[in-house]
């Protein structure tokens, strides 16, 4: 875990947990690459009595650029 932080997505209050982690490709046997450093990042979203994940997971090399998307997509969530 790289950090955690309070977050607001449709105006309700969740957590938002930053993560990395070192994903070996080298066990899938079509592949024969290095390891890939990830980075994600999980929204635990309380509403009426459960949690709801949000996740993104991607390449850290490529994680700056997905997570515009991400947080695009995160500003049109709506809870009913």
């Amino acid at each position: 875990m790289l950090a955690s932080e309070r977050a607001i997505i449709g105006g309700k209050v969740g957590v938002a947990v930053t993560y990395g982690y070192v994903k070996d490709v080298a066990s899938a046997s079509h592949l024969s690459s290095l390891p890939v450093v990830m980075e994600g990042v999980d929204y635990l979203m309380p509403y009426k009595g459960k949690v709801h994940l949000i996740s993104l997971e991607v390449a850290a090399s490529d994680f700056e650029a997905h997570r515009r998307t991400f947080e695009r997509i995160l500003r049109s969530v709506h809870w009913r």
